[in-house]
């Protein structure tokens, strides 16, 4: 993302638009979900072997499910209907677009948009930081904190996820907008083409 000046930065930073963007990468909802679990799993911290290693495994779902999301987009199609899918080196995959007769399809993926459904490098740097905040976020919370590492001290617990977060939310600031993919806030245009389908 380039700013051709000043004011246009300045613009940008008290819009709207960077705020959705940083709560669009960051790994809010999945974290959430986490939480609910989290007393279950770990038996409000109170962990043995199986506890441990109960939570060690939703862990693991989650952490791949939040990675997973940073490689989900989506597009509308010509009958007016939102599409969700994986974005891949061709395009966005979705196994119910095969025998759809939709344009621009080819098989189970959407082949259009000019490549702007084309795996990128900047995915892999999103869901890496989105894992990493979520990590951070779970393993010094309460409950899981408990559990793993009870005498870690509550300041570290309190300080370190605030931290990662700050710097983690600054680089999405900048980053170049996030995916409209599952979860995700939907566009402005989408939402237009949704209430209002173009029909041929």
């Amino acid at each position: 993302m380039q700013f051709r000046s000043l004011r246009e930065l300045h613009s940008f930073m008290t819009t709207p638009d960077m705020l959705s963007n940083v709560m669009n990468l960051l790994p809010t909802g999945t974290y959430l979900m986490f939480q609910i679990l989290a007393p279950l799993t770990t038996n409000d911290g109170m962990c043995g072997g199986m506890e441990k290693a109960l939570t060690s495994f939703t862990l693991c779902i989650f952490a791949c499910f939040c990675a997973l999301l940073a490689f989900t987009d989506s597009y509308v199609a010509e009958d007016g209907r939102l599409y969700y899918g994986i974005v891949t080196v061709k395009g966005l995959w979705n196994p119910t677009l095969e025998n759809s007769g939709l344009a621009d399809v080819a098989g189970s993926t959407y082949v259009g948009g000019g490549g702007k459904y084309w795996i990128k490098r900047q995915d892999f740097v999103n869901a890496t930081l989105a894992v990493a905040v979520f990590m951070t976020l779970t393993l010094l919370s309460d409950n899981v904190a408990e559990c793993f590492y009870g005498s870690l001290s509550p300041n570290l617990r309190r300080s370190v996820p605030i931290l990662v977060v700050l710097v983690i939310g600054f680089i999405f600031a900048f980053s170049p907008p996030a995916r409209n993919g599952v979860g995700f806030a939907i566009s402005t245009t989408q939402i237009s083409l949704v209430s209002n389908p173009v029909h041929v």
